[in-house]
């Protein structure tokens, strides 16, 4: 069986592989040279993007995950939180450290728009097939409204998630909830992109968080390219 951890906003890399690839049928150096020898330019630039989003959405985000869990130190018996899980990627990633003393939920809407063939079923399927469902519980749930406790989780992690939350109002709300359901020394780490950091920075620090950091990612995250790159930005309550 295959994994299927689906493709982020889908409609995006179709799109520039598609203006790519019509741009490219429709070359004419015949007639129009210097024209031609620009958007010849601007197809491969787009096919370019729309593969390097391809490369991200399936492969860069969990290398920048994975650099994230290797300098963690983690027991196994923590409880962790991952909100906007999607297809259970980060979810999973989590659950394999842990014992059978730890959890990890996964919050989400399931929305298709955010990732293709996003299903609370398949996220069930994938957890099932990496033999970690007698520690892993997905709750149907808005970010902005948790229904779990205070102080409950010692990890809460995001992964591409909050820039999907619209309004600014509501997505502050979904940062304080991130934050409120932590434990105190409890740690946040939310990986995104948009440039939204000065943003959550001052929602975060606002509402208890300490410590917090901002760094970028590199290649790893770049959604179609270096201008719409990613970050990552932790705390400690």
């Amino acid at each position: 069986m295959k994994l299927r951890y689906g493709l982020d906003a889908p409609l995006v890399p179709i799109m520039f592989i598609g203006v790519g690839i019509i741009t490219l049928v429709n070359l004419d150096f015949n007639h129009q040279y210097v024209g031609s020898i620009i958007s010849l330019i601007f197809g491969l630039s787009m096919l370019t993007s729309g593969m390097i989003f391809i490369h991200t959405s399936l492969w860069g985000k969990l290398a920048i995950w994975q650099t994230i869990l290797s300098k963690l130190k983690i027991n196994g018996n923590e409880k962790v939180l991952d909100l906007g899980c999607g297809s259970g990627a980060v979810l999973i990633l989590f659950a394999k450290l842990l014992t059978k003393g730890g959890s990890a939920d996964g919050v989400d809407l399931w929305l298709s728009r955010d990732q293709s063939n996003n299903s609370a079923a398949k996220t069930q399927t994938n957890i099932d097939y990496n033999h970690v469902g007698d520690r892993t519980t997905l709750i149907t749930a808005d970010m902005a409204d948790l229904p779990v406790h205070d102080h409950d989780y010692d990890y809460v992690v995001s992964s591409y998630a909050f820039h999907n939350i619209k309004p600014a109002s509501k997505r502050d709300q979904a940062l304080k909830e991130a934050v409120r359901v932590l434990k105190p020394g409890g740690r946040l780490i939310i990986v995104d992109m948009e440039n939204k950091f000065k943003e959550y920075k001052s929602i975060l620090e606002q509402n208890g968080l300490s410590n917090v950091v901002v760094t970028r990612t590199g290649i790893n995250g770049w959604w179609g390219g270096p201008w719409m790159g990613s970050f990552v930005i932790s705390g400690t309550k």
